[in-house]
This record gives structure tokens, sequence and C-alpha cells, in this order.
């Protein structure tokens, strides 16, 4: 089976059916990959290019988006794989509570915390979600905005202060085992089909990471796993110079900017990202990394990302030594039935392919062959997102880019709100767009509920084109 050929006809065919969605009110800003072809499209409002770099570059029309659950694969593991960390790939299988005699890898907390529950788990384990970890828990009073008072409220629930370094590093550990039954002492080496999808597990695998001996900070390992990818991620827990805003991910007002009464332009109190745990972390007065959640960047950055994600697999997998009793593959979601959002057209195909991938919360997912990496599909929407505005409306952005042979076709349309489209050029677009997040204000509603649209179909719709 060939990859479906990239023609205009293909470029309509994404657009309309993740324009579709938008109409319903499912999402207000999505993007595709699929081989050869990038497509992006947005209210002129929620982004602006100028937000990556103070240049333009045709790269930054592409939104960053909260990439939710994405985290898992792009983050600690591709630290981890690409030789960014003290984990090597010969420690993949040794068990944490063994991991002490290590030299890079003594006088850890989090390595007690294993050595404490003789628990047998592995890097392995956490990465498959089969450490034992409980799939999530509050990190603290469960709350978007903490006030003058988070560190309280959180210390509260440990019942410790965490103001000290000391208490700071045990915060991620601690709060796993807080009223709850030793989750760490069911491990594969028990119940080797047992799977249990945890955040908590990334989160405690951050702890590893950053109490390791070489650990360079993760201001640093963030700038090199950037470099080595050619990639912009920003985390919600790491601060840098310049921390990606994403669009939109909570239900929101657009306003012009003049009629924006200040008292209500409080959109930030919802956190940097989606996702309470991640946010919690972040806003710590020395916040912690979360693992499983966090990382904001584009379609670019993930296509990068994801190309590294499967040229690494392979090496580590030969480490492995119980792939074929688990659902996760170092981390990556792979095929169990036809419903699967892959899309693809026969689980024998799967398994010729070796298809993985993984899905985010936020309406992100991604699908990938081992076999032949090009095959490979992404897509990015903001489905916790609702959108109302007073006032003349933004128009909407779609940028196109398509690769045929040796060339690359970049273009940008204006959809107006009859029906009509216009082309522009690129930097006429990034002008636009710039001086309608200036003119504008996004606002976060508290009353307008929204429960997330089911995509299952709309993902399998986009990422079956790939195969």
């Amino acid at each position: 089976m060939t990859n479906t050929p990239v023609t205009l006809d293909l470029c309509q065919t994404v657009a309309n059916t993740m324009e579709a969605q938008v109409l319903k009110g499912h999402y207000t800003a999505w993007s595709v990959k699929l081989p050869n072809l990038r497509m992006s499209a947005y209210f002129t409002d929620e982004w602006s290019p100028y937000r990556r770099s103070r240049y333009f570059n045709v790269e930054n029309l592409h939104p960053s988006f909260d990439l939710a659950s994405l985290t898992k694969p792009f983050f600690l593991p591709l630290l981890i794989k690409l030789g960014l960390t003290s984990f090597q790939k010969e420690h993949l299988c040794i068990p944490f509570s063994d991991l002490f005699r290590v030299p890079t890898f003594n006088d850890s907390h989090a390595l007690n915390l294993f050595q404490r529950t003789n628990s047998s788990a592995t890097l392995l384990d956490l990465l498959n979600h089969n450490a034992g970890f409980k799939a999530w828990n509050w990190m603290g009073k469960c709350a978007w905005h903490f006030g003058p008072d988070k560190t309280n409220a959180i210390a509260h629930v440990l019942g410790q202060s965490i103001e000290s370094q000391k208490h700071r590093r045990n915060f991620l550990t601690d709060l796993c085992f807080l009223g709850h039954d030793a989750p760490l002492k069911s491990s594969t080496r028990t119940a080797p089909n047992k799977t249990i999808y945890s955040d908590l597990g990334y989160c405690v695998l951050a702890a590893l990471v950053e109490e390791s001996q070489h650990f360079k900070g993760w201001k640093l390992s963030l700038k090199e796993l950037n470099e080595t990818l050619g990639a912009q991620f920003s985390h919600a827990s790491i601060p840098l110079p310049t921390v990606l805003k994403p669009v939109p991910f909570f239900p929101y007002l657009s306003f012009e900017s003049e009629k924006t009464n200040a008292l209500f332009n409080h959109h930030e109190d919802f956190g940097p990202i989606q996702d309470t745990n991640a946010n919690i972390l972040a806003n710590l007065p020395t916040p912690l990394v979360s693992g499983h959640a966090g990382l904001i960047g584009n379609i670019v950055d993930c296509e990068n990302a994801l190309l590294h994600v499967i040229n690494t697999h392979t090496n580590w997998a030969s480490a492995a030594d119980r792939f074929p009793t688990t659902r996760f593959q170092l981390g990556l979601d792979t095929v169990e039935t036809l419903q699967s959002t892959a899309g693809i057209p026969s689980l024998e195909y799967s398994r010729e392919e070796g298809i993985v991938g993984h899905l985010g919360y936020t309406g992100t997912s991604f699908w990938a062959s081992q076999l032949d990496p090009a095959k490979s599909s992404i897509v990015l929407t903001n489905r916790t997102a609702r959108r109302a505005a007073f006032g003349t409306s933004a128009p909407r952005i779609l940028v196109t880019e398509l690769t045929q042979g040796a060339l690359t076709k970049r273009w940008v349309k204006i959809l107006r709100h009859d029906g009509k489209e216009t082309e522009i050029g690129l930097e006429d677009a990034a002008e636009l767009c710039h001086e309608e997040t200036e003119d504008r204000s996004l606002v976060w509603s508290h009353n307008m509920l929204h429960a997330p649209a089911n995509l299952s179909d709309l993902r399998r719709a986009i990422h079956q084109l790939t195969w």
C-alpha cells in the first residue's frame, strides 16, 4: 500500500474535514501533518508568528498548541534516548531499587522511593505504564489559580512545608504515596500484562532525571533538546527568556481591546496549560517539571520530534525484554483494534509496518510507521477551547505547505465569514495576525461550560490518509 498522493484535492479534503469541526464548535485552531503536507488554520487573533520569534519565518505561521500528553513521548523519553540524561540503554531493564549501585544514580531520593517499597519496577516499566502507579491524583488543591497562598495550599495537602529545597525535592515522590496503598509494589515482574496509563509515573520519571548526577538543569536540557531536534518547544514549568503562549486551550471571549474591561482580563488564571497537575507544579515558587504534560509547540516542532522518536526507537527497543506483553513500547502506543484512531487498513498492516503513536487530551495525536518513518501523520487541535466573539470578529487564516518532488509550495488564504477565500502573501498574513492579536483581547470565560468533543472519528479520518 502506498501513501495517498499529495494533490490540491487532498489539501481541500483536509481543510474541509478539519473546518467542519470548527463550525460545530469542537475547536478553534488546528494543524495537520501528512507525508509532504503541512496545514494549519486559526482565527487571526489567536496567534501571531512573532510569538515564536521577533523575525518572520514561514514555519512560525503554524500556531503553537498545548500538546498535553504528547509531552510524554516528545520530552523525557527523547532526552533519555538522545543521551541528554544519565540514563543509558543498558539501564532500561535494571530495577530502580538496584540503580543506586550505579555511580551516576547514587544518593537519589527518588530511587530511595523504589528501594523502600522493594519494587522491581524499571525504566522500561515507567515508560510503558507498567510500574504500578495509579493513573492520576490531584497534586494539591484542585483549583486553577491559588493566588498568594498557593504554596500553603499545596503544603497543606502534604502536611509539610515545601519551602526548603529538601522538601521541594521530596514533594513529587511523596505525593505519589500520600493516602494511597504503596502503588509501586506491583510491577511487570509480578503482573506482566498490567498496564495502567499513568501520569504519575512520568512525574516520578522527571524526578529521577533531575536527581541524576550528570543532569545539566532543565533550561539547558530543553535548549539542547531543541537544538538536536531543530525545534522550538517550550515547557510550562521551565522558565525561558521567551515562553510560548499557545492558541487558547480554554473557553474564551474575543473582544476589541479598547472595549475590554481590565477587570475581566484574567484569562491567565486558568494556568499556563490545560492540565491541572502540570499547572500546580509550574506555579510552585520553585517550579517542578511535569513529565506527563506541559510541552508547547507547533506542527513543525512535532514533525521534527516524531522523526527522532521513530529513529531512536529501534535502537533502544533492542534492549527491551518485554515488548510482546505490553500495549506500550518505550512509551509509544500501539494499535490493538481496527477502531484505533490510527485509521489503519488492517491489523496485519499495522504489525508489518510497526505502527506506533500517542494521543493528547487537548485533541492532539500522531501515528507513524517504524518500517518507513516518512509514513507519519500528526493532528493538533485545541478541543478544550470554545470561542465567543464580540464586535467585529477576526477572520480565519489557512496556511498550506505542499511538497512535490524537490519543490515546496507555500500559500495562505483568508477564510472570510461569507465563505469566500482570499489568497494573501506570507508576510502580509504575518502582519495581519500581529495586528489582530494586538487589537483584540482573548479573555477566559468562567461561564462558558464546554465538554471537549470526541474527536476519534476525525483523528481516524485524517490519520488514515497516511496509509
